[in-house]
């Protein structure tokens, strides 16, 4: 699509679908700079964790961590800025009142303009489908 052609109005209205579309899928999703830092998030992954967009933007994703896995997910951040790849993988993470519960995470890698990385990472609640493993 030529972008170059289409009027101002245009380019608002394709803007407008692409935020309602990026705040209503049921995945959250997040992206982080190369230092770790919220610099965007979805409805779904403020809806996930408890917090509103505005306490976690700049906070460093590790906020939403367990002591446990906190220096694993800064490696594997960092590794993954560097390398490219990562294996789509359940955690154990807590929400805003410190609630432990699991989601599977999967990651993208994105290149601003100005050739700095950034990670896009994708997750799921799946708390309820855990418990139903462990009843099976």
């Amino acid at each position: 699509m030529n972008y170059s052609k289409l009027s101002k109005k245009e380019l608002l209205e394709m803007v407008k679908l692409n935020d309602s579309i990026i705040n209503n899928v049921p995945i959250g999703f997040c992206i982080t700079d190369e230092d770790g830092f919220f610099e965007y998030l979805n409805k779904a992954y403020c809806n996930i964790y408890g917090y509103k967009k505005d306490e976690l933007i700049g906070e460093h994703f590790s906020i939403v961590t367990i002591d446990e896995n906190k220096k694993e997910l800064i490696e594997l951040h960092d590794k993954f800025l560097n390398e490219g790849h990562e294996l789509k993988r359940e955690w154990i993470v807590k929400n805003k009142k410190d609630e432990q519960f699991n989601i599977a995470a999967s990651a993208a890698k994105i290149i601003e303009k100005d050739g700095k990385a950034k990670k896009v990472t994708f997750v799921s609640d799946i708390t309820e489908q855990k418990k139903l493993e462990k009843w099976m």
